[in-house]
């Protein structure tokens, strides 16, 4: 077996913190790559106005300045010698204390818009994941934050702070061009932001017909004629800098464009293992938290464990199914015993196991199916004694359902094509059999609605204003969480609107959930690494649960507040956050040619 490189050269000590995030081997060759772009960059330098003005403590002395903050020595001398204070003041001979400005706060903010088009595939994503890191890098070196979108995506702006968000950048894919409409669609919504942003960053393909002069920096990258190198353009304030970049070794770089970052992912000479257990898809509950299936890896097929409600329940055997090789699961759901997938080839798409089959697949512009299969599309299987209906929010953001009519014999009459409920979705929750309640986002406003297995969808109720890059969150007790910045959130109640009201979550955590727990307290869930919290609102955050090792992917119930875990050892954990329970925790089967 080839050695393994456990420790960073010192060169690469300026990005260790993002580096941590990948495989020895991995983080060698994407250290290569920052080390070549990072001279690229000039120092940081503020291109909005206005915000709050902030110090950073003092600078040196000067004899200008305001008299609140002349030299205590000075004020002795108006004591002792009032004369010589007053000839030395209309000299301009005092001495002043000037403090040390630092960027305003405001103009902190680093915006980098990536182009995810066909012209941006293979190559030039690994210099989007290197781009990435260093500007993240340079957001924190000012003490500030970086927010990143896609410019086929208008007005849908992410954090940087996690491997999770890096991953979401590569799982954002589109065959379409950017054009003209979309930036005119960006410029707005950066228009809207609370403040202007410091830099604002276009990186993608250098298309002439596109006007980029409202970014600051703008990256032009190209293959390079050879095949085996990236041609990088930078242009800032009328400069233009270029370098040809090499690309690493096909293995590694495949690993960086898959998002199999971790050691025990960016394994290349793995066997197929049936027993293997998809770490980076998010297990799946049954709505009412009786049940979590697990995807595996290296075959399609679902393993469905039970969780027990009590400690001397007898345990049961796991259940696994599987459907036909060759096609991707897109989404699932998991109601009763039944796991439900919507599946897709290159020309079906198909709701596994039904009968429910469109051929050929819709196109993008009405069903936008992902790039990357690491994540699941939010989904909703319901039903009643006449209807059934698929709801799936898209790539996109489009809710959409598929009808189907209950025939004799449990058969089904589908329809042949898709129905758009609603654009801008955020957050999708089945509450029961027959009905899902959905949140969406139209015209600076969050909007909540339910839809059941027929008919039209209800009325939408406005929860609040909310700025375009909102995260949402549905949870046990009728509860919905809006993200307002990072540490603000506001908490509304779907059958009460009268109980409302703010949450402030100290020092940002990630928020995966909102919940009330079994004595009536409403809070936000927390994952940390391998620690699950709740953040009640004028109580001490509580430490619900700590995990054996790193935690890989979660789900959790809206109807049960069961969470539930994958670690980095292949445990599956079930916890439920309303009765701060250990309800199960499984070895699945493990990789026998990963290095576990």
């Amino acid at each position: 077996m080839a050695s393994v490189v456990t420790e960073l050269p010192e060169t690469l000590a300026p990005w260790s913190a993002w580096l941590k995030w990948f495989a020895p081997e991995l983080a060698l060759e994407l250290g290569s790559l920052l080390q070549r772009l990072q001279p690229l960059l000039s120092p940081y330098q503020s291109h909005g106005s206005g915000g709050e003005q902030d110090w950073d403590g003092l600078d040196d002395l000067r004899t200008r300045g305001s008299y609140e903050r002349l030299l205590t020595s000075e004020w002795l001398l108006a004591d002792e010698l009032p004369d010589e204070f007053l000839r030395r003041a209309a000299s301009g001979e005092h001495m002043f204390l000037a403090p040390k400005p630092r960027q305003r706060r405001a103009q902190r903010t680093v915006i980098v818009l990536f182009d995810a088009g066909p012209l941006q595939l293979g190559a030039p994503r690994l210099a989007h994941i290197a781009l990435w890191i260093l500007l993240a890098r340079r957001a924190v070196q000012v003490q500030g934050e970086m927010r990143w979108g896609v410019l086929q995506s208008p007005g849908e702006l992410n954090e940087a702070s996690d491997v999770q968000h890096l991953k979401a950048l590569l799982a954002r894919r589109s065959f379409t061009i950017p054009d003209e409409s979309h930036l005119e669609q960006w410029r707005t919504a950066l228009g809207q932001l609370p403040a202007p942003a410091g830099e604002r960053w276009f990186i993608g393909s250098p298309y002439g017909s596109l006007s980029t002069a409202s970014f600051t920096h703008r990256v032009h990258l190209q293959k390079g004629l050879n095949g085996n190198a990236l041609d990088v353009t930078l242009l800032e304030r009328g400069a233009n800098r270029k370098i040809t970049l090499p690309l690493p070794p096909s293995q590694p770089a495949s690993a960086l464009l898959r998002g199999s970052f971790e050691p025990i992912l960016a394994e290349q000479t793995r066997l197929p293992n049936s027993h293997a257990v998809a770490l980076l898809r998010p297990p799946i509950i049954s709505i009412d938290g009786t049940r979590i299936a697990v995807t595996h890896r290296d075959v399609p097929a679902f393993t469905t464990f039970y969780v027990p409600r009590k400690p001397d329940e007898v345990a049961r055997s796991p259940q696994q199914t599987r459907w036909s090789q060759g096609y991707s699961a897109l989404s699932a759901t998991l109601v009763s015993k039944t796991v439900r997938a919507l599946i897709a080839d290159a020309d079906v798409l198909r709701f596994w196991p039904s009968s429910m089959i469109l051929k050929p697949c819709p196109p993008q512009e009405i069903f936008h199916a992902p790039g990357s299969t690491s994540a699941w599309l939010p989904a909703a299987w319901l039903r009643d004694s006449q209807a059934v209906r698929l709801c799936v929010i898209d790539q996109s953001k489009r809710l959409l359902r598929w009808d189907a009519t209950v025939l004799k014999k449990r058969d089904l009459k589908h329809e042949s094509s898709l129905h758009l409920v609603a654009g801008g979705a955020l957050a999708l929750a089945q509450v029961s059999s027959a009905v899902a309640a959905f949140v969406h986002y139209d015209n600076g406003h969050v909007w909540f609605s339910r839809i059941r297995a027929s008919g039209e969808a209800e009325a939408p109720r406005v929860i609040c204003k909310a700025p375009t890059s909102t995260v949402v969150f549905l949870g046990r007790g009728c509860f919905v969480a809006v993200r307002l910045s990072a540490e603000h959130w506001r908490l509304w109640n779907w059958n009460d609107a009268a109980v409302a009201w703010d949450a402030h979550l100290p020092g940002g955590g990630r928020v995966i959930g909102v919940m009330r727990d079994k004595n009536g307290l409403v809070g936000l869930l927390t994952l940390e690494d391998q620690c699950l919290r709740l953040y009640c609102q004028d109580r001490p955050p509580l430490l619900l649960y700590t995990a054996p090792s790193k935690i890989v992917s979660h789900c959790v119930c809206p109807n049960s507040a069961l969470v539930a875990m994958l670690t980095l050892d292949r445990q599956l954990i079930g916890f439920s956050a309303a009765t701060q329970e250990l309800r199960l925790c499984v070895q699945t089967g493990r990789d026998e040619h990963a290095d576990d």
